[in-house]
């Protein structure tokens, strides 16, 4: 009877202990979102009174601003843009932050005990499966390029970007890692791609609809990550690290999409050496 009581103890203090993770998690959420819907309302605000100002008899559709960049033809560029905006200095704060937590989650790895298969964690399992999250990506895609709504499309089309981009760098992850899953099935454990997708998806949400939509994705995602551990398919510290790559991923994609059109430029000018010579020099500009 002890040694039952204290299997249950250990399992479910393990199980609190990673849902406090995820909530700790959406810590930052709420200070950055909240500045984010500070700016858009007075973003709003300054845009109306312009408007009431000049009285336009006509006014440019919502669904063509800002969309410049986020076209099919774009994609593949997007989706490299995407690869290499992770390694910003945007996100060296992120990085940093989320390495020291998985560092400490790895020190608790032990104290979790896996249970048994349950509905909640064959939903979790299910809900962050990279071909169903692949699939649904997709749609939305779809469904994005149909729709007339323009936080929709845009929305819709970051998802399926941070989808590819982020199963790039969490399948590199596990392949260099090549750590074993506590349930013994294979060497996949590190980071949780589960748990990376739902993150990802979060913080795209966030950007684009706001702490309303964005928050209880986030919870969504902690939920997910919560049931990788409680089945023993990951370890403590490989959700956390999923969730840390998900949230980086999906802040790099919105950043990257939102950034203005700069091609290459090529132009021709008159120069003069040093010995008087005169010539053309040609210039591209990157």
């Amino acid at each position: 009877m002890t040694t039952d009581f204290q299997f249950a103890e250990c399992r479910y203090r393990g199980f609190a202990l990673v849902c406090l993770a995820a909530v700790c998690a959406l810590v930052p959420a709420p200070s950055a979102v909240l500045a984010q819907e500070q700016q858009r309302v007075a973003t709003s605000a300054e845009d109306e009174g312009v408007a009431q100002e000049a009285a336009p008899e006509f006014s440019e559709p919502e669904t063509t601003r800002g969309d410049d960049r986020r076209t099919l033809g774009k994609l593949p560029a997007n989706f490299g843009r995407g690869v290499i905006g992770v390694f910003s200095l945007d996100n060296l704060v992120p990085l940093l932050g989320s390495a020291a937590a998985t560092t400490l989650a790895h020190q608790i790895d032990g104290g979790f005990v896996p249970g048994s298969s349950n509905d909640f964690n064959d939903f979790g399992q299910g809900f962050g499966n990279p071909a169903i999250v692949a699939a649904a990506a997709t749609g939305l895609l779809v469904a994005g390029r149909i729709s007339g709504e323009s936080n929709f499309r845009n929305m819709s089309y970051d998802l399926f970007v941070a989808t590819g981009v982020n199963y790039l760098y969490t399948k590199a992850f596990k392949l260099a890692v090549d750590r074993t899953r506590p349930d013994q099935t294979n060497q996949d454990s590190f980071p949780s791609g589960h748990t990376s997708n739902g993150f990802a998806w979060a913080t795209v949400a966030d950007h684009h609809f706001g702490w309303k939509f964005g928050v209880p994705m986030y919870i969504i995602a902690g939920f997910v990550g919560v049931t990788r551990v409680d089945r023993g398919s990951h370890f403590f510290s490989d959700v956390v690290a999923g969730a840390a790559l998900g949230y980086i991923v999906g802040r790099s994609i919105t950043r990257v999409n939102n950034l203005p059109i700069d091609g290459p430029q090529l132009s021709l000018m008159p120069i003069v050496g040093p010995s008087g010579q005169r010539g053309l020099a040609v210039r591209i500009v990157y």
